[in-house]
């Protein structure tokens, strides 16, 4: 709340006494703007869903995105092989419901 209430204060000191022109203001706040956006396209990672990678059958990008919320939960070794054995059942399970959807359908 404090912080909010010194823009109040300092824009228009700004734009008085340090910027006479309003369009050095734009061009600064469009500076400013662009450091989120280069943050957000290099430097953060958001993970897929792991449930929409494992539909789509994109193993490796499961296994990424799995290693990096594991790096990011600081999980122990013994939690990432509960997970990888938990993540072979399922795909195990998949592989038999196709098999079985195949020779119905046949």
């Amino acid at each position: 709340m404090f912080l909010d209430g010194l823009v109040y204060i300092y824009s228009p000191l700004f734009l008085m006494y340090i910027v006479k022109s309003t369009q050095y203001f734009v061009w600064i706040a469009l500076g400013v703007s662009l450091v989120p956006i280069f943050l957000l396209g290099f430097v953060f990672h958001m993970p897929e869903s792991l449930k929409y990678s494992l539909m789509k059958k994109d193993i490796m990008r499961f296994e990424n995105d799995m290693d990096y919320i594991c790096e990011m939960n600081k999980a122990t070794e013994a939690e990432r092989q509960a997970i990888n054995e938990l993540v072979e059942r399922y795909c195990e399970q998949v592989h038999d419901d196709n098999k079985q959807k195949e020779t119905v359908t046949i």
